[in-house]
């Protein structure tokens, strides 16, 4: 697994080469702070005579650990600006993240929703989202949680019926990409499922509970970002305080599953003056009795946006 603490400065600021002298040194910088925290040798030169380029290896990762106390799989760094410990999650390597992207024909939650809509929907579903394809559940899908900074954090996998679209419950058909490839220690930090979307300043959100909600939803009502908590306990200020810079310049509804809304809502007052979020109690409504329990919007809709979702 690649460790992505530093990264090469992509700012426009150049140093004097270690080699050549030439100032058209770019030094590696921590990926949270911004700041030079490494020997000024580690860096690339961009001038192309010279070729200098001294690399993080793991080595270098490890003995910055060590020396500023922080235990393995759990990053800690200090927020001088804000003056807290923040924990920084690990990432899977990009290798993984991009040789899941294809396979689509063994994948049945992908055939469910090519047999449900048009191919030039699901398609582009499939790229805003990143759906993948594993081995694992004989072509489990992927939801892979790529951060508003474009790093994977990691991925859930689940087993679907082709036909139904529904998911595959028996032996509990579900894990994760990072216990998967076994990587050992890893600190993953969940982030919303969708959440790299928010780079493209969205002026209306849509919140559910699952992967596969955010998706159809985004195929019935395109002009919808439409994220997932992946989960209904994760309906929490921690998950959802990325949302926050958006109060002011986005409708933020959540959508929470049938039997949810007191929970959902009774959240969303507890941090409503940091983040304002809408709880839709549509579900709820008597002329959905017929609905049973646990059913979400996606199930409710049956390919139709109701005008009172919009």
């Amino acid at each position: 697994m690649t460790d992505y603490i530093f990264i090469l400065d992509k700012t426009s600021k150049k140093h004097q080469c270690p080699e050549c002298q030439c100032k058209s040194f770019v030094r590696y910088v921590h990926r949270d702070t911004n700041e030079y925290e490494l020997p000024y040798e580690y860096g690339r030169c961009d001038k192309d005579k010279c070729g200098y380029f001294v690399k993080v290896s793991r080595e270098v990762i490890k003995d910055y650990k060590q020396q500023n106390n922080i235990k393995p799989g759990i990053q800690s760094i200090m927020k001088k600006q804000e003056g807290y410990f923040d924990l920084i999650p690990d990432f899977i390597d990009p290798d993984d993240f991009t040789n899941s992207l294809q396979g689509y024909e063994n994948n049945p939650l992908v055939k469910f929703l090519y047999n449900s809509f048009e191919t030039h929907k699901v398609d582009q579903a499939i790229n805003t989202y990143n759906i993948g394809t594993s081995k694992k559940y004989n072509g489990g899908t992927v939801f892979w949680q790529v951060c508003k900074a474009g790093f994977v954090r990691s991925g859930s996998i689940m087993a679907y019926d082709y036909k139904t679209g529904k998911r595959i419950k028996e032996d509990w058909a579900v894990t994760y990409v990072h216990r998967v490839l076994k990587l050992k220690a890893f600190s993953y930090g969940r982030c919303l499922y969708g959440e790299h979307l928010l780079a493209n300043n969205p002026k209306s959100i849509g919140i559910v509970e699952s992967e596969k909600t955010a998706i159809i939803m985004s195929i019935i009502s395109p002009d919808v970002t439409w994220l997932a908590t992946s989960g209904k306990v994760n309906f929490k200020y921690q998950l959802l305080s990325t949302l926050k810079p958006f109060t002011s310049k986005a409708k933020i509804i959540a959508y929470p599953d049938k039997g949810c809304y007191d929970v959902w809502n009774n959240e969303a007052d507890k941090f409503k003056n940091d983040i304002e979020i809408k709880v839709s109690s549509i579900l709820e409504g008597e002329e959905y009795n017929e609905l049973e329990m646990g059913a979400d919007i996606a199930d409710l809709v049956q390919f139709q946006l109701p005008d009172n979702c919009q």
